[in-house]
């Protein structure tokens, strides 16, 4: 199958060439030419425009940054995916984005089938194909691609209106956040106490409050392993849509969010750090 690929960042990539490796044709484009030069897969084709891209693709898939480059990907008058698209293609959007936008782009006057699908999983679940993928939108085109996304991810979630996978990849991130401070936190208390840390694991692997996070990004933590699997300013702005759809009730989200600020105020090159740095913060004490 031909598949037209918009966004290689570091989750773009392995997703994309998961698919190049099962046979499928891509046909990537990323706004920086350049950042395309390590696909040198012989499936994969690099284009200069979104229009040549998408030119004889069954599928359309797109995974960037924010909610502003999603619109400007499908919607930009001069560029934009549905300028050029037609009804016999699907798209697909993996960017985590706002639920109202991807309402609005779903409901274009093109007869375009656009379905929301953030993933999540990070680029340990991108690198191996086993992503849980939130879907929303036009249930026909859902059955239609499935057996496609199943190459991306071992957990295929349908949730119903466009919209709704967005929704769901929301409420995940509230665990997520939830989970990456409260690892960071079990993990500084050990430091700063003494606790010998590979027995304080045998305890964490019986509790009941273990969680990936703490499994994954806790070793990353003890590690002074920065790199991102997931960026904190990509972090930052999926907290931030939790709380433009639900402005109550969301205290612990609501902190971790404000902390994940203040940690990136003055240094705002952390931003492109993992999540898990936030440990640095707490180790340092600075938040005390």
């Amino acid at each position: 199958m031909n598949i037209a690929w918009i966004g290689t960042g570091i989750m773009g990539k392995k997703m994309l060439n998961r698919l190049a490796k099962q046979g499928h044709i891509i046909h990537a484009f990323n706004r920086t030419y350049e950042k395309m030069d390590d696909l040198t897969h012989p499936n994969i084709f690099k284009f200069k425009s979104i229009k040549n891209a998408i030119e004889n693709t069954h599928l359309i898939m797109t995974m960037v940054g924010y909610p502003e480059d999603v619109e400007k990907v499908y919607l930009d008058e001069e560029y934009g995916i549905l300028n050029f698209a037609n009804p016999s293609q699907i798209c697909i959007d993996f960017t985590t984005s706002s639920p109202s936008l991807a309402i609005k782009i779903a409901n274009n006057d093109k007869n375009i089938v656009v379905l929301d699908a953030p993933v999540t999983g990070g680029d340990i679940g991108a690198l191996n194909g086993t992503l849980s993928i939130l879907v929303g939108g036009n249930e026909q085109a859902f059955k239609k691609v499935e057996d496609i996304l199943k190459i991306l991810g071992t957990q295929i979630n349908y949730f119903g209106k466009s919209g709704n996978g967005q929704h769901a990849k929301l409420f995940n991130q509230i665990l997520v956040a939830v989970n990456t401070y409260a690892s960071a936190e079990v993990l500084n208390y050990c430091h700063k106490n003494g606790v010998e840390m590979d027995t304080a694991k045998k305890v964490f692997n019986l509790s009941i409050g273990n969680n990936w996070q703490l499994i994954n990004n806790g070793n990353k933590m003890l590690d002074n392993d920065l790199s991102p699997g997931f960026y904190i300013k990509h972090f930052i702005k999926d907290l931030k849509l939790v709380k433009e759809n639900e402005k109550n009730f969301l205290y612990a989200t609501n902190e971790i969010l404000k902390v994940y600020q203040d940690f990136v105020f003055k240094n705002n090159y952390l931003n492109n750090f993992g999540t898990q740095a936030i440990y640095e913060l707490l180790k340092n004490g600075k938040e005390e």
